[in-house]
């Protein structure tokens, strides 16, 4: 018979928050000199209009041109939902003053700008996940060569991505011999 209903249902159950990235660009200078690692990320008891901001131009070569820097900045989630549905103008207002909050200094009038939205951005492993994901992979576990992978299920980080991904290949071997 058909798995995939058996599969989708209890998937069907992860809720997901909305979220945005708003990638800003400005000139390096003195505010390349300031980003040594990676970004920053911000506690849900601040209540600050960012969940995060990543320093795209420190971590990953060519993301911006010489001279310029790349920040990328996480919006929304289950504690700030409503910002996704800012206009662009008004959501790039909020990041900028975020940035300029965080630097100390005026960031109000990037050179380059992207937003990208995602209705369901960030997974919520609520209560009953465990027993969501456990469900779903037993109905998988029916059908050999299937599986199951991504942040909705295993982790919303990249580390638990790739962790899970690096243990396919031994769940692979194991179920064809």
């Amino acid at each position: 018979g058909n798995i995939l209903p058996a599969v989708a249902e209890p998937l069907e159950g992860i809720q997901y928050a909305p979220a945005a990235v708003v990638g800003l660009g400005y000139p390096g200078g003195d505010l390349d000199e300031m980003l040594n690692g990676f970004g920053f990320l911000v506690p849900s008891g601040e209540k600050r209009d960012v969940l995060g901001v990543l320093w795209s131009s420190t971590l990953f070569a060519h993301r911006a041109p010489d001279g310029q820097v790349l920040l990328r900045s996480i919006v929304g989630g289950a504690h700030r939902p409503e910002l996704v549905q800012l206009d662009d103008e008004s959501l790039v207002r909020t990041v900028a003053a975020e940035l300029s909050a965080a630097f100390g200094r005026d960031l109000s009038q990037p050179d380059f700008v992207r937003i990208v939205r995602w209705p369901q951005g960030i997974p919520q492993y609520n209560l009953g996940h465990l027993q969501r994901v456990k469900t779903a992979n037993e109905a998988v576990a029916t059908k050999a060569g299937l599986f199951l992978a991504g942040n909705g299920l295993v982790g919303v980080s990249l580390a638990d991505c790739i962790a899970h991904g690096e243990a396919l290949p031994t769940l692979i071997r194991e179920q064809l011999s």
